[in-house]
C-alpha cells in the first residue's frame, strides 16, 4: 500500500523568491528559519551565554563595547567584563568602599580615559577606575541639590562636550559638567512649566550628531539643547489614546537625516520628523498571531551593515526585525527544539558591536548574541510530533529533479521513506514500502537517485532498483528473482546513464559494475579485475568532460571505456607518494573549467587532485587545513570552488589558493558527521548535504564572510607567573592596554605576555602570531593560545608585538605591542664601564711605575719566592689539617644523628616503659575474672546436673558479667597497645585536627607510668587542670605526644634529683596509678602506693586554657627550678646538665623544634620550687 503524507511547510517557500510584497511576518517557533533562508532576509544563529559560561548573574540590564573592545553587561549580580571567552566579575565587597557600591547594576557608559561609568539599582552613580582597579561612589544627598538627582540609575551618556548626563529612573535627570567632580544640574518635571521634562520616569538618554540631549520618558520624548537649556517635548500622549504607545524606550538618530528620529514605543516603532513633530506609527498587520494586541518593545539598535534595517527587542516580543525602506518586520522567537534560537522572547536592551555582532540581554536568561551577516543554513529535521516533517532517522540518497522537486531518502532501522518536498508548493511527500503491494518501492535504504534524459526517475535501495512514476506514486522494481537472476546485487549506490543511449545504464553495486538494459531488464557484469580482487563494490560513478566513466570503489578508483569496458586501476601504493591515498573512493567529481583533473574524494585518505594525463595525484589531508579525512561528497559552486561535506562538517576548498574553509556546529551546523551518498545540488545554486539529523541547505553566497579583523590588546603582563599591576613602583604605571613601556630588573627576566583579538563572531577560532623583536628571528604562529612566555631574557630593550585574526581569516595586521626594557645589572651600566676603563689607565699607569722599578722587584721576587716556598709548606701542612678536620666533622655528624635516634629510642623506651606498667592492671583483672570464671562454670555444671536450674541461672549472669569485664580490660590494653603503635610508627605527616586534652591526659598517665617502670622511681600526686572549653586543634599527633612526654619526663627527672637531695630515701615502686578526673576540682591525683618520709610531695600539674584564638598548655612542677644562667641555653641542641651518658642534651631541643612546626612557642618561667613549660598554640 502507498503511503502519502502531505504537510504544508515553511521550509522552502520562499527559495525561488528574490523579493517579498508582504508588509509584515511573523515567523512560527517552531521552525523561525524556513521562511527566511534563501529570501533577502538572513537565517540567524543565536550564541547564548549565561551562568554556565562564567556569569555571576542571569540578568544583562546593559551592554557596552568599550573603546579597546570589551564586552562590559551590568547585571544585577555585579558589572562584567568579556572578552570572548571569559568573564572577568566585579562586585559589592562588605567594608570595602573601593568596591561596587552595590552589586545590582543597570547602565554603563565609558569615561574619555578609559573609565567605566556604572548606574546601580539603588547605588547611585560608580565610577571604576581601570588603572587601580577601584570604584568611586556619587550618591544622593537629600538635603543637597548638586548631588546626584537619584541612587536608582537607568542610563548614562557622554555627551561630546564632556558632560555626563545620568537618567534616574524616577526622578528626572542630572547632568555632570565636564569641568566638574562632583557638582550635578538636575532636569525634572514641573507641571507648571512646559520647558521643563515631560515626566521624571526615564528609559533613555542619548545625543545627536548636533550636540542636542534627547531623553525618552514615559510620557513621550525631550530634546535638550545644552546651550540654551530649551526643551522640546515630541509625542505627548494624548487623552484618547492607549498610554503605553506614548512610552518612548529607545531611540536611534539616522546619521543621514539631522531631523528624523526613529523611536521604540510601548506600541512598536515611531518615525518622528523633530522638525515638525508629525510622526508615524508602524505596527506589524497581525499582531494578534503573536498573542498581544501590541508590540511593546524596549531597545532599537541599526543593522551594522545596513543602517536601513532596524533591531528590536522587548517584552514578549523576541527579536524585531523591521525595514525602514519596506516597513516590512520579521520576528525571530525562541524555539524551545532549536538551542540556537534566541533563548528568551523577552529582553530589555540590545547593541552592536564594532564587529557585525548584535548583543540582546534579558533580564532572566543572559545574553543572546548574533550576526545578521553569518552564515545562513537551513536545516530540515524530523520533529516526532509532527508528522508532517522529514522522515525520521538519516538522509541517504539526495537528488533534485528538473520540476525543482527535492528528494530524499531517510531511514535507519525500521522506518524508510523516500521524501519529496515540492519547491514550488511547500508540500511534503513520504513513500515507503509495503511488502503487499509490488508497485510500492523496495525495501530499506534509498542511496541512488536519478533522472534519465527521458525524464524516467530512478530510484535505487539497498534491496533493488525502481522505475519511479513520480504522477501515480508507484514503482516497477528490478529485483533479484528465484530463477535467472537478472540482477547480480540488489544494493544500489550509484546509477548513470550510458552516453548516447536512451535505455542503457550504468549501475554500482556492492557485488561489482553492472549495464542495464531498461527495453529486456537485464543486467550485464562489466569485469574488473585487479591482481588480488575481482568486482569490488562500487560507491559511485561519474561522467567526465571527456566521455570516460569513472568508477569509485573499495579497490580504488577505476576508468572504464564506455564501449569495450577496458579498465585502467587507480591505488594506493605505500612505497609511492605520486599515488592514490586510499583504495576506497566514495565521490568523484570535475570542474568545468579543468577538463583532465579529476576531484576524489577518499573514505579515510582525505581529499585527491587526479591529473589524468600525467597520471600525477596531489594529496589535501587534515595537515592541510581539511577538517576530516572521510570525504562524503563533492559539489562545485557557480564561484568553481568545492564544498565538501565530512565527519567533521562541512568545508569549502578553494582549488586556485589550495585554501580550506570550514565550517562546524559554531557556524551553524547541527551536526558534523555527514551520510556517504547524500549531496546534492540545485538548479538556482542551492547545496544539499545530509546527516543522521536531516539535511543541511544553503546557498553559498549567503555564507558571508566576516572581513572585519579584530581588536587587539595586551590584556596581562605577568613576572615569574604573577599578574603585575601599575604602579609607581612597578614595572609600568598605566592599565597595560594602554602601556606603550615595560622596564624591569635583570633578575625579574621570565615574563608573560597576555593578549587577546577582540572579536565575537565564533572567537574560539581567532588566530594569533606573536614575535618578540630582539629574542625572536621570526613571527611565532600561535594558533587560538592567547599565552606567550618568555625566560632568562638578557638585558637589553625588546618589542613585543602581537597580531590577530577572526574566525573568517582577517588579520589586523597593526596588532598591539609593548617595548620591553630589562636594566642590566650594575656592573654593566654606562658608568661601570667607565670606571673599568679609569681603572685601564690606572693600570697601565702602575704597570710603567713597575717597571721603573723592576730591580728592587726582582730582588723582592727573589725574597718572595723563598717565602713563597715557606708558604707552601705551611699550605700542605694546613690542607692536612683540614683534612684531618673534616674527618672529625663527619665523625661529629654520624655521633650527632646516633644522639639524635638514640633520643628518639629513649623516647619510645620511656613510653613502652609505661605502657608496660599501665597494661598490667587489666591483665591481672583478666587473669582473676578468668580463674573466678572457670570456678563458677564448675558450680554451673554440677548445679544442672542436680536439676537446679534457678541457682544455675545465677551463676550463668555472673559468669556473664565476669566476660563483660574480661571484655573491658582486655579492649583497655588493646588500646594501649595501639597507642605504642601509632607513637612508634608516626603517622601520616599531615595535620589533622585532634582532641586536646584527651591526648594530654593519655600521654601524661604514660609518662608517669614510664617514670614509675624505670629505675629509682618517685611518688607524683598528678593534676590534670583542663578547660572543658578546649576542643580540637590541628596538629601531629603522634609528634605533639613526644612533646608532652618530654616535657613531663624533664619534670619527674628535676622532682627526682630535688627529692634525693632532702631526703636520701629511694622510693619505693608503687603498684599501680589510676588518673581520673575529680568532679569538683578538675584535678588528677594519683595512689602512690609507698611514701617517702620527708613533707617535700612531688607533684605534677598539666594545664589547658584557652585564649581568644590560641591554647595554652602548661606543665608545672615544684622541683629545684632552673637556674637563671641555664634558661637560655636549655633549649639548644646538646646542653645537658645531667651526670654521664643520662641525657644527649636533644630532648628539649627536638620539642621546641615540634612547637615550632606546629606554629607554636615554647617559654619558661622558673623560680626555686618551682618550674612551668608554657606551649601557645593557635586553635
Amino acid at each position: 500500500m502507498l503511503k502519502k503524507i502531505f504537510a504544508v511547510s515553511c521550509f522552502f517557500i520562499l527559495i525561488l523568491l528574490v523579493s517579498q510584497n508582504t508588509k509584515a511576518q511573523t515567523l512560527q517557533p517552531e521552525a523561525p528559519e524556513r521562511a527566511i533562508l534563501f529570501s533577502d532576509v538572513p537565517t540567524l544563529r543565536f550564541e547564548n551565554l549565561n551562568l554556565e559560561d562564567g556569569m555571576a548573574q542571569y540578568s544583562a540590564e546593559s551592554i557596552l563595547q568599550d573603546s579597546f573592545g570589551y564586552m562590559w553587561i551590568a547585571t544585577q549580580g555585579g558589572l562584567h567584563r568579556y572578552n570572548g571567552y571569559e568573564f572577568e566579575i566585579y562586585s559589592s565587597v562588605p567594608f570595602d568602599t573601593t568596591s561596587l557600591s552595590v552589586s545590582g547594576t543597570n547602565a554603563l557608559e565609558e569615561a574619555s580615559n578609559g573609565d567605566i561609568w556604572v548606574g546601580t539599582i539603588g547605588g547611585g552613580l560608580n565610577r571604576f577606575n581601570r588603572k587601580n582597579q577601584t570604584f568611586s561612589n556619587f550618591v544622593n544627598d537629600p538635603s543637597d541639590s548638586t548631588t546626584i538627582v537619584s541612587n536608582s540609575i537607568e542610563d548614562i551618556y557622554l555627551a561630546t562636550n564632556g558632560d555626563l548626563w545620568v537618567a534616574s529612573s524616577i526622578n528626572g535627570v542630572s547632568r555632570l559638567p565636564a569641568d566638574s567632580t562632583d557638582y550635578f544640574v538636575r532636569y525634572q518635571h514641573d507641571p507648571d512649566d512646559s520647558n521643563s521634562l515631560s515626566s521624571n520616569i526615564i528609559t533613555q538618554i542619548t545625543g545627536d550628531a548636533a550636540g542636542n540631549i534627547w531623553i525618552g520618558t514615559r510620557e513621550g520624548i525631550n530634546r535638550i539643547n545644552p546651550k540654551t537649556g530649551e526643551i522640546n517635548r515630541y509625542l505627548e500622549p494624548l487623552e484618547d489614546s492607549s498610554y503605553v504607545s506614548f512610552i518612548v524606550s529607545s531611540q536611534y538618530h539616522p546619521p543621514e537625516s539631522s531631523e528624523i528620529v526613529w523611536l521604540a514605543t510601548g506600541n512598536g516603532f515611531v518615525k518622528l520628523n523633530s522638525a515638525t513633530g508629525d510622526y508615524t506609527r508602524y505596527m506589524p498587520d497581525k499582531t494578534g498571531e503573536m498573542g498581544q494586541a501590541t508590540i511593546e518593545l524596549a531597545d532599537i539598535s541599526p543593522d551594522p551593515e545596513n543602517p536601513s534595517i532596524l533591531w528590536a527587542v522587548g517584552y514578549n516580543t523576541g527579536l524585531v526585525r523591521f525595514d525602514t525602506r519596506t516597513k516590512e518586520f520579521i520576528f525571530y522567537q525562541h524555539d524551545p527544539g532549536n538551542s540556537n534560537s534566541i533563548i528568551n522572547n523577552t529582553a530589555t536592551n540590545i547593541t552592536a558591536d564594532r564587529t557585525g555582532n548584535l548583543w540582546i540581554g534579558h533580564t532572566t536568561d543572559g545574553i543572546s548574541q548574533f550576526t545578521p551577516s553569518s552564515a545562513n543554513f537551513l536545516h530540515l529535521r524530523h520533529d516526532p510530533q509532527d508528522p508532517q516533517s522529514l522522515g525520521p532517522n538519516s538522509a541517504w540518497g539526495l537528488y533534485e529533479d528538473q520540476n525543482q522537486t527535492l528528494w530524499a531518502g531517510t531511514g535507519n532501522s525500521a522506518e524508510f521513506y523516500l521524501n519529496r518536498i515540492d519547491l514550488e508548493t511547500g508540500t511534503v511527500t513520504r513513500y515507503e514500502h509495503d511488502p503487499d503491494n509490488p508497485q510500492s518501492i523496495t525495501d530499506r535504504e534509498t542511496f541512488a537517485i536519478t533522472e534519465d534524459s527521458s525524464g524516467r526517475f530512478w530510484v535505487g535501495t539497498s534491496r533493488g532498483l525502481n522505475l519511479f512514476d513520480r504522477q501515480t506514486g508507484t514503482a516497477t522494481r528490478f529485483l533479484r528473482r528465484p530463477v535467472g537472476e537478472n540482477l547480480a546485487s540488489n544494493f544500489i549506490a550509484s546509477i548513470v546513464q550510458k552516453a548516447k543511449s536512451k535505455n542503457e545504464f550504468w549501475v554500482g553495486t556492492y557485488s561489482g559494475l553492472k549495464l542495464f538494459n531498461v527495453e529486456n531488464g537485464s543486467f550485464t557484469d562489466v569485469p574488473i579485475r585487479g591482481e588480488n580482487f575481482n568486482n569490488p563494490p562500487i560507491f559511485y560513478l561519474f561522467y567526465d568532460l571527456e566521455g570516460s566513466l569513472w568508477a569509485g570503489s573499495l579497490e580504488g578508483l577505476i576508468q572504464v571505456d564506455p564501449e569495450n569496458g577496458d579498465h585502467t586501476i587507480y591505488r594506493y601504493d605505500p612505497s609511492d607518494t605520486n599515488s592514490l591515498s586510499s583504495n576506497s573512493i566514495l565521490v568523484i567529481t570535475q570542474r568545468d573549467n579543468e577538463p583532465g583533473i579529476l576531484w576524489v574524494g577518499t573514505a579515510d585518505g582525505g581529499l585527491n587532485r587526479l591529473d589524468i594525463g600525467s597520471g600525477e595525484v596531489t594529496h589535501f589531508t587534515t595537515n592541510d587545513g581539511l577538517p576530516n579525512n572521510a570525504i562524503y561528497g563533492i559539489l562545485e559552486d557557480d564561484n568553481r570552488t568545492l564544498w565538501i561535506s565530512t565527519n567533521r562538517g562541512i568545508s569549502n576548498f578553494y582549488p586556485d589558493e589550495n585554501s580550506f574553509r570550514n565550517y562546524g556546529l559554531e557556524d551553524g551546523l547541527i551536526q558534523l558527521e555527514h551520510s556517504q551518498f547524500a549531496f546534492a545540488k540545485g538548479a538556482n545554486g542551492i547545496l544539499y548535504f545530509g546527516h543522521k539529523d536531516g539535511i543541511t541547505a544553503f546557498k553559498p553566497e549567503n555564507l558571508s564572510t566576516n572581513t572585519i579583523p579584530p581588536q587587539v590588546v595586551i590584556s596581562d603582563f605577568r613576572l615569574f607567573n604573577e599578574t603585575v599591576l601599575p604602579g609607581p613602583d612597578e614595572p609600568f604605571d598605566e592599565q597595560i592596554e594602554k602601556e606603550s613601556e615595560i622596564t624591569i630588573d635583570y633578575d625579574q627576566s621570565e615574563v608573560a605576555f597576555e593578549y587577546v583579538g577582540l572579536h565575537y563572531s565564533n572567537p574560539s577560532k581567532n588566530q594569533y602570531k606573536y614575535q618578540l623583536v630582539g629574542f625572536d628571528e621570526h613571527w611565532v604562529d600561535a594558533g587560538n593560545r592567547r599565552l606567550a612566555t618568555y625566560t632568562n631574557l638578557a638585558p637589553g630593550e625588546y618589542t613585543f608585538n602581537v597580531l590577530a585574526s577572526n574566525a573568517d581569516g582577517a588579520w589586523n595586521e597593526e596588532g598591539a605591542s609593548v617595548t620591553l626594557t630589562i636594566l642590566p645589572p650594575w656592573y654593566q651600566t654606562w658608568w661601570a664601564y667607565g670606571l673599568y676603563g679609569l681603572m685601564f689607565i690606572s693600570g697601565i699607569f702602575a704597570v710603567d711605575r713597575l717597571q721603573r722599578r723592576r730591580l728592587i722587584a726582582r730582588e723582592r721576587e727573589r725574597a718572595k719566592e723563598r717565602e713563597l716556598e715557606q708558604e707552601k709548606k705551611y699550605s700542605r701542612e694546613l690542607q692536612d689539617a683540614y683534612s684531618d678536620l673534616e674527618d672529625s666533622i663527619e665523625k661529629l655528624t654520624a655521633a650527632q644523628d646516633q644522639l639524635i635516634q638514640q633520643e628518639k629510642l629513649a623516647s619510645l623506651g620511656q613510653l613502652t616503659a609505661g605502657i608496660a606498667h599501665e597494661i598490667k592492671n587489666p591483665l591481672n583483672f583478666v587473669n582473676n575474672f578468668s580463674d573466678l570464671s572457670l570456678e563458677m562454670i564448675d558450680e554451673l555444671i554440677d548445679e544442672m546436673k542436680g536439676g537446679k536450674l534457678e541457682e544455675a541461672e545465677l551463676l550463668a549472669k555472673d559468669i556473664s558479667r565476669n566476660l563483660s569485664k574480661i571484655h573491658d580490660h582486655g579492649s583497655r590494653a588493646d588500646r594501649i597497645v595501639k597507642s605504642m603503635l601509632e607513637h612508634s610508627r608516626g603517622g601520616s605527616g599531615e595535620m589533622a585536627p585532634t582532641p586536646l586534652n584527651p591526648l594530654i591526659k593519655e600521654y601524661v598517665n604514660l609518662a608517669f607510668h614510664g617514670m614509675r617502670a624505670r629505675k629509682n622511681p618517685i611518688n607524683v600526686d598528678i593534676v590534670l587542670d583542663l578547660d572543658e572549653n578546649v576542643g580540637e586543634v590541628e596538629m601531629l599527633g603522634e609528634d605533639f605526644s613526644r612533646v608532652i612526654l618530654n616535657l613531663c619526663n624533664n619534670a619527674f627527672d628535676a622532682m627526682r634529683e630535688k627529692l634525693s637531695e632532702k631526703s636520701h630515701v629511694k622510693n619505693k615502686k608503687s603498684p599501680s596509678l589510676e588518673v581520673g578526673s575529680s568532679e569538683e576540682s578538675g584535678s588528677q591525683q594519683s595512689e602512690l602506693g609507698d611514701d617517702s618520709s620527708n613533707d617535700y610531695e612531688p607533684r605534677l600539674t598539666a594545664r589547658t586554657r584557652q585564649k581568644g584564638s590560641n591554647v595554652i598548655i602548661e606543665i608545672e612542677d615544684n622541683g629545684p627550678g632552673i637556674p637563671e644562667e641555664m634558661k637560655d641555653k636549655i633549649l639548644q641542641p646538646f646542653f645537658t646538665t645531667k651526670k654521664g651518658n643520662q641525657g644527649t642534651g636533644l630532648g628539649l631541643s627536638i620539642t621546641n623544634d615540634i612547637i615550632k612546626a606546629h606554629g607554636g612557642s615554647l617559654d619558661i618561667e622558673s623560680e626555686p620550687g618551682k618550674t612551668v613549660f608554657i606551649i601557645t598554640i593557635s586553635s
